[in-house]
């Protein structure tokens, strides 16, 4: 591949996969450091690369299918004059918009879908890799060097100057321990029960003297109520309070972050935090947070097939079996090694 003076990545969908994408990125700017990098995104996954030190620009996608949007996209694209394009997530509504904007190299994993436009077809590895290394083999096919297998986030000074406000605010004492726990995610299958997160803080609270701050969208703050309500216990509900980089920034203060199978937590792992993730439906070799090595994943055979991908399963038994005592010790174990 000769030196592309501009870069366009088009991204995938979801927060996860959005930070998986996040050492594509680096590695690209790594090999051509010289070149403008630009992602091109929906808006929901903006927040993800907003701060990103090595992206030049960031381009909205708005994947309404209709011609005027579809125009629109590919005239901006047309003005950018790329070189060069990635694309992570197969499709042919996005592949055939690289093409109609006479973008010369297109990159991407081969499919049967829009296979057939792109200009360097890279075979999809067979194994189940972890999301980022999945990603990541589309420049190792291309013989370029990876610097580092690791995803970031990059909070801004503003959103940590938010979350020093709130603190404040709360009169939280930041000598202790913090505890952040993330009861949501987006199927219900995916989460712990409520009573194992209030019988989990009333553990941990007589275990240790901390602080317990839990996290989630504004749809989650009934959930964090409801929690906080059957625990009886003293704990900070900031529910619906942050913004993604102010999340990421609260994640960053933590000294362990408790969580499903979810964007919170990449998030938490991505700005270096340790992580106890809670799988139960979904793989965490493929899915968990990166690298597994550094954090400490739960998952229980409960004797079907995991992982099932079930995302309307009425059982939930697979994260019924995950017993609070052994997340309790887990949680202990590394809120006092520091």
């Amino acid at each position: 591949m000769e030196q592309p003076r501009r870069i366009l990545v088009f991204t995938t969908n979801w927060l996860g996969d959005a930070l998986f994408v996040s050492p594509l990125i680096s590695a690209l700017k790594y090999n051509f450091p010289q070149s403008r990098l630009s992602v091109l995104l929906l808006e929901r996954v903006k927040a993800i690369f907003h701060n990103h030190p090595q992206i030049d620009n960031i381009l909205i996608y708005n994947n309404r299918i209709n011609l005027i949007s579809l125009l629109t996209t590919i005239i901006r694209l047309q003005r950018e004059r790329f070189d060069a394009a990635f694309i992570i997530k197969p499709s042919l509504t996005r592949t055939l918009i690289l093409r109609l904007a006479g973008i010369k190299e297109i990159i991407g994993f081969d499919n049967r879908k829009s296979g057939w436009l792109l200009t360097v077809r890279i075979a999809p590895p067979h194994k189940d890799l972890h999301r980022i290394d999945y990603f990541l083999t589309i420049l190792e096919n291309m013989h370029l060097k990876i610097e580092k297998r690791k995803y970031e986030f990059f909070p801004s000074s503003e959103d940590k100057a938010y979350i020093d406000r709130l603190f404040l605010q709360r009169n939280i004492n930041r000598d202790l321990p913090l505890l952040i726990i993330n009861p949501g995610a987006n199927w219900i299958p995916k989460r712990w029960p409520v009573d194992s997160f209030a019988e989990l803080i009333k553990n941990i609270k007589m275990r240790l003297a901390l602080n317990i701050i839990i996290t989630g969208s504004e749809k989650d703050r009934g959930l964090s109520e409801q929690i906080i309500r059957k625990s009886g216990e003293c704990v900070f509900n900031f529910a619906g309070q942050t913004s993604l980089g102010q999340l990421g920034a609260l994640m960053r203060e933590a000294d362990v972050v408790l969580s499903a199978d979810s964007g919170p937590m990449h998030i938490a792992a991505a700005v270096g935090t340790k992580v106890v993730a809670l799988f139960g439906p979904t793989s965490a070799s493929i899915t968990g947070p990166y690298p597994l090595s550094n954090h400490i994943v739960i998952q229980k055979d409960v004797g079907c097939r995991l992982p099932c991908y079930e995302s309307s399963c009425q059982d939930y038994r697979c994260m019924k079996a995950i017993s609070v005592e052994e997340v309790a010790d887990r949680l202990a174990t590394l809120l006092t090694s520091k």
